[in-house]
Order: C-alpha cells, then structure tokens, then sequence
C-alpha cells in the first residue's frame, strides 16, 4: 500500500512534491474504513482508507533491519567485578574529598 500524505515542507515547490510514500504493510483493520499500517522502518499509524492505494509488486515491501540505537551503542561490558568495584576508593565532585557510603 502507498499512503497519500498532501504536507509539504515550506519553501518547496507543490509542483515536484511526492504525494505517495511507501510502501507500507496493512497490520490491523481498525473499522471498515480506518486501517492501521506499518512503515519500512516499522513505525505504525492509523489512516482513513480514502489515504492508501494499492501496490502491486508485492516484493517492494521489504523491512529494513533494525537499526543499532544510541543506548545499545553506549553500552560498554563491565569487566571488573563486584569485588574490585568495592575495594576503590570513592571520590565525590571534588578529587581530594573521600565520600563514605553508609
């Protein structure tokens, strides 16, 4: 299915805007008339069904694979352990000044 957007960015032209993005997957019939799609990118919205056409080459709809966010790219295996860990020394905002845990 292709979904009929008539937004347009501002200080573009409408005569070389796309109108029909996609194509997306239907994934639920919410009424008769509304229906709830999924993107490539697996972002779901529900739209009236006055907004789809149908798509025709059943190949095009292929899912991108998920892509790596910032967290799991942040994310770092700790290495030391729990015993390590304990015997450092803590130091709070100011390096000289030892913070005592109760």
């Amino acid at each position: 299915m292709y979904l009929y957007s008539s937004a347009m960015k501002p200080g573009l032209s409408r005569k070389f805007n796309k109108h029909w993005s996609g194509p997306h997957k239907i994934t639920r019939v919410v009424t008769h008339l509304n229906y709830e799609i999924v993107d490539q990118n697996n972002k779901k919205q529900t739209v009236h069904v006055n907004r789809l056409k149908s798509a025709y080459d059943s190949e095009a709809w292929k899912p991108k694979a998920e892509r790596k966010t910032v967290e799991k790219l942040r994310k770092k295996p700790n290495l030391r352990s729990k015993e390590e860990e304990e015997d450092e020394t803590k130091f709070g905002p100011h390096p000289l000044l030892e913070v005592r845990q109760p």
